[in-house]
């Protein structure tokens, strides 16, 4: 008798037990994914769809539910940074790789900076070592966003270079700082490294090497030295018609030319 009695009490309170999960699986999921993307637009919906249930039951719940939703609106960081900020920092970095190949050492500045920039531009973090990522206030909001993302690229640069170099950048603090450093060091002037180049180039043999590995080291030097004085453009109002600029152009086709014969 009593078991019949209790049993519409049971099935009710599991009907109301079931209700109250999926408030919670529902709470859940707007929480982690659907507030993220639209807060008023989740609010909403899921107080239309809490307001399907049983009334007495819901209401209370419902009332928390929109004070936390409204909370998390209006206590929203807004210091983070936006993605395509350069303090913008993803969670998938990591601090502990080299970012090129070969690493720095005595003899590859030049051509290791140009690896590195490039590497940098794509993490959008390039402008930490140009001087145009300056370092806030510590009373600016975004101090911690601009600390977190310095001391990220002064462990890939730290994590590109030799073991013999490594040390004595290892307790610098910016990475500018630790780029400057680097130049002042390894970078050799201009002329001297051109000069170079063209004597290097001027010598290669082909030997034992394939026309194509051949070809392939010529290109690396010439490239290098391309990077160093690259064709003169014209900066006339009205643009030239002597055509001196193709000229120019042939006859380093030519000399590259007979470099490689």
């Amino acid at each position: 008798m009593h078991y019949l009695l209790s049993l519409p009490l049971y099935k009710y309170f599991s009907r109301k037990l079931r209700n109250i999960n999926a408030i919670i699986r529902s709470l859940t999921y707007v929480n982690s994914v659907t507030f993220s993307l639209s807060p008023l637009w989740a609010l909403n919906v899921f107080t239309w769809y809490l307001s399907s249930f049983h009334k007495e039951l819901c209401c209370a719940f419902i009332t928390k539910l929109y004070f936390f939703f409204l909370f998390r609106l209006l206590t929203m960081n807004k210091s983070t940074p936006n993605i395509e900020s350069y303090l913008y920092l993803h969670p998938s970095e990591n601090p502990v790789v080299a970012l090129v190949s070969p690493v720095l050492d005595s003899s590859n500045y030049h051509s290791w900076s140009r690896s590195m920039v490039t590497a940098l531009s794509a993490k959008n973090k390039v402008e930490f070592i140009n001087g145009n990522a300056p370092e806030p206030l510590r009373t600016d909001r975004t101090y911690s966003a601009w600390s977190r993302c310095n001391n990220m690229v002064v462990s890939w640069i730290v994590h590109s270079v030799s073991v013999a170099i490594r040390q004595s950048i290892l307790w610098m603090n910016r990475a500018e700082e630790i780029w400057n450093d680097l130049k002042s060091r390894y970078a050799q002037g201009d002329l001297l490294r051109i000069s170079d180049l063209q004597q290097e180039a001027s010598s290669m043999k082909q030997g034992t090497l394939s026309v194509t590995e051949y070809f392939t080291k010529l290109r690396i030097i010439w490239d290098e030295i391309e990077n160093f004085r690259p064709d003169p453009t014209c900066s006339c109002t009205i643009k030239c018609t002597c055509l001196v600029l193709t000229i120019i152009a042939q006859r380093k086709l030519e000399d590259r030319a007979m470099q490689f014969l």
